[in-house]
């Protein structure tokens, strides 16, 4: 059974006109008060007066319901921004310079690589020292303590192909001469004809390992050059070894 909205509304507010001591009053009357007061109220689309009962209201959506689903919002955030022109063209240039630099820089290594690989072939004697190869005048050769033919110019490579020869003899001889040139050209001592192998070991008094290198490899030379012995490989390979150290020194030199 539905119940009438007027009689509804006199129900709820029921209480609030009724005062203690005030006479009852007809019940139909203020119901039929409240059902021609309700049609008088705006705003109040929900109330038939005809029927005297609730009007059903149809409800429309917020239009911006509609897109509710939309994936719109989302494309425009997923979306990649358009590439600057500019900024593409610099970031090629700049990856083509990376490229370069790496490339720049394998050239070096492989070149290093290859060089030192050189490096070692040259002291290979065993071992032996690595130096670029000097040439000597013919009025050198005649301040020497020996005599050596004027075709022999690279003393080191003279001295190298007489080890590899087996003759340690005269590679020791080629191997004295090519220190005292060294030294000389260092201004260590003073090389000229006539001197003996103990004056320059003086000019070395100040240079003491200088002087020790070149003693054990004077030492050598005069026991083939003067005394006509024969010079082991052994004893050839520790003159030969030193070597190494002997360019150092002269290094520190300057």
């Amino acid at each position: 059974m539905t119940v009438p909205v007027a009689a509804l509304m006199l129900w709820l507010s029921g209480p609030l006109a009724v005062e203690a001591g005030s006479p009852v009053a007809d019940p139909e009357s203020p119901v039929a008060a409240a059902r021609d007061a309700l049609p008088a109220q705006p705003g109040m689309p929900w109330y038939d007066p005809v029927r005297d009962t609730l009007r059903r209201i149809s409800v429309q959506p917020p239009e911006d319901d509609a897109h509710r689903q939309s994936r719109w919002a989302a494309e425009v955030i997923d979306a990649a921004p358009a590439d600057d022109p500019s900024q593409s063209l610099l970031a090629r240039i700049m990856q083509l310079l990376a490229w370069l630099a790496l490339a720049v820089a394998l050239a070096a290594i492989l070149w290093l690589l290859v060089w030192a690989a050189g490096h070692l072939d040259r002291r290979r004697v065993t071992g032996g020292p690595s130096v670029e190869r000097q040439q000597v005048g013919p009025e050198r050769l005649e301040d020497l303590p020996m005599t050596l033919p004027p075709t022999d110019r690279d003393l080191l490579a003279a001295a190298r192909a007489c080890y590899q020869a087996g003759d340690f003899g005269m590679a020791i001889v080629y191997a004295y001469a090519y220190q005292l040139m060294e030294l000389d050209h260092h201004r260590a001592i003073q090389l000229g004809k006539g001197k003996t192998n103990r004056q320059y070991l003086h000019e070395l008094r100040t240079l003491p390992h200088l002087r020790e290198l070149l003693h054990d490899t004077m030492i050598a030379f005069e026991d083939v050059f003067f005394g006509n012995h024969t010079l082991s490989r052994t004893q050839f390979q520790r003159c030969w070894d030193n070597l190494d150290e002997f360019h150092r020194q002269l290094e520190r030199l300057g």
